[in-house]
């Protein structure tokens, strides 16, 4: 299944896209600013301004 996660670098967020990720999904993680996505536990990044 395909996942976004919006607010995926906060503790909540996180926990979910882990979660997530151990089951076999995809997931989009979407952060508001550049500097929080070297939190987020994922081996592919794409970056997007919006």
């Amino acid at each position: 299944m395909k996942i976004a996660i919006f607010g995926a670098a906060g503790d909540v967020g996180t926990r979910i896209m882990r979660e997530a990720l151990a089951r076999g999904h995809q997931v989009t993680a979407v952060v508001r600013t550049d500097n929080q996505i070297s939190k987020l536990p994922l081996k592919q990044i794409a970056a997007s301004r919006i």
